[in-house]
């Protein structure tokens, strides 16, 4: 029977950086992943890029990660917020533009945007080539049981392995979360995200546009490429029957909708990608350990697509995993250790999720109060400088 001092479940974006970050600090670890590699969503991963703030930078550096991620990268510089809203009971409009700079808080870049096929190919060779990693294709967690000081896992595999920590990364459907009858609060927000990739007629310039319209932010993401600037990631949040009648439209027709909704901040835009619906849910762990067990990322919390808090707060989740793990590294997976982990992660999961389920409650609601509200409260943002690089160091956490 073998021994890992940590076992994760899930090799996708989070789990790898898991298993990375471990292995760097001299953990033996196996990960699990009961996909093989990808190859039926590859297309699907392809669609999609992650935003990585100057945090979760800072720690992927620390255990060596962002040097092979960061040629793949483009900076996010600037925030560029175009905000329609309603100003009278007669359904007239207006539209204002609020810019954060990142150099307003002495920062070269908000962060950076990575394609997220790229990065999970990247990390997988990572994993692959790290003798303290062992990676399970095609395999997934069964049963588990407590054995003395150590946890019991069967994988699907035939094989019974022993490990002192089982860390679920496994995402919003997870096996380990549900295994361990973890309950969750959850909300169907009825809104759908349409993510692709365009090209457009004018260069980005490392700027992240966010136009706020009822039924949720259209947000343009910039990517690097060999274009010169001229392509970018969409992620479009409509409410669901909006979106379905978005998906039945033409090409032609398609076009001229998300231009205008786009304000032409890059000029005319053109998919050069499949588009992707992704249904928008809000989803907490009610907690974030059990016995030698913790879960971390989509697992632990899953947020609507706004101020790109998602992939980033896992990389804290890991951070601060990691950290009780070093501070005691022959307790690791001890009653002490993840009740530290509980107690110091879980408030800053409530005060994010709370955040950005208020900011999508303000984006997408169609109600004048709320219109009002979030027209109010970017004109105070932009009127007051200290305010604002507060609520900008706050985004970036």
């Amino acid at each position: 029977m073998k021994y890992f001092d940590v076992c994760i479940i899930g090799g996708g974006h989070t789990g790898l950086v898991s298993a990375l970050a471990f292995a760097k600090n001299n953990f033996n670890v196996l990960c699990i992943e009961k996909e093989s590699y990808f190859e039926t969503g590859a297309t699907r991963l392809e669609l999609r890029t992650t935003a990585h703030l100057m945090p979760a930078v800072k720690f992927l550096d620390s255990v060596g990660i962002w040097e092979h991620l960061k040629k793949y990268s483009c900076p996010l510089k600037t925030l560029k917020i175009i905000n329609n809203y309603t100003v009278t009971s007669k359904a007239s409009s207006k539209a204002s533009e609020n810019i954060f700079e990142s150099e307003e808080i002495r920062k070269n870049c908000f962060g950076y945007n990575v394609p997220l096929g790229q990065s999970i190919k990247t990390l997988r060779q990572l994993v692959s080539s790290n003798e303290n990693i062992e990676l399970y294709n095609s395999t997934s967690l069964v049963s588990s049981r407590i054995d003395d000081e150590l946890r019991l896992v069967q994988l699907s595999n035939g094989e019974i392995i022993k490990t002192k920590l089982l860390i679920g990364a496994d995402g919003s459907r997870s096996a380990v979360r549900n295994l361990f009858n973890i309950s969750v609060f959850e909300k169907n927000t009825q809104q759908i995200a349409l993510t692709f990739n365009v090209k457009h007629g004018i260069e980005h310039s490392n700027i992240s546009y966010e136009i706020y319209k009822e039924g949720g932010p259209l947000t343009t993401v910039p990517m690097a490429d060999d274009a010169g600037g001229m392509h970018s990631s969409i992620v479009w949040m409509n409410k669901k029957q909006v979106a379905d009648d978005l998906l039945k439209l033409n090409k032609k027709d398609f076009l001229e909708v998300l231009n205008e909704r786009s304000h032409f901040c890059l000029g005319p835009m053109e998919p050069i990608s499949k588009i992707k619906d992704i249904p928008v849910k809000f989803m907490i762990a009610k907690q974030i350990t059990s016995e030698r067990v913790a879960i971390i990322g989509e697992a632990a919390h899953k947020l609507p697509p706004i101020g790109a808090q998602g992939f980033n707060m896992s990389v804290k989740d890991i951070e601060i995993l990691l950290d009780l793990s070093l501070r005691n590294p022959e307790a690791i997976g001890s009653f002490e250790m993840l009740n530290r982990y509980q107690i110091k992660r879980y408030p800053e999961i409530l005060s994010k999720s709370g955040s950005v389920g208020m900011l999508n409650l303000l984006a997408y609601s169609e109600q004048m109060p709320f219109q009002k509200m979030r027209a109010f409260g970017l004109d105070a943002i932009n009127s007051f400088s200290p305010l604002k690089r507060i609520i900008m160091r706050f985004g970036l956490g």
